[in-house]
């Protein structure tokens, strides 16, 4: 028709994430030796070495994603006289 000079109907879609994750936190971790006392009045001889947990697991931990969508129309009409643009 003569009176509309434009109608464009618009779609979009997209998915961004974020991976600031540490390298390996969905396991636990061990911290390096220690040396460790097993009376107060030790000796060097009584003294023991080991490790300790120092990061628990989260099995659970992933990828944060978010999801965005947009539908919209533009519309013209009248010589451009009348501009309509609308966006969900």
């Amino acid at each position: 028709t003569d009176w509309i000079n434009n109608l464009k109907l618009r779609l979009s879609y997209g998915k961004i994430g974020n991976d600031r994750i540490d390298d390996f936190a969905y396991i636990s971790r061990l911290d390096g030796e220690g040396v460790y006392s097993n009376n107060e009045e030790s000796s060097v001889e009584d003294l023991l070495t080991g490790v300790a947990i120092g990061k628990l697991a989260n099995p659970e931990i992933k990828w944060e994603t978010s999801v965005t969508s947009n539908l919209g129309v533009d519309f013209s009409m009248l010589q451009n006289r009348i501009n309509i643009t609308a966006d969900v």
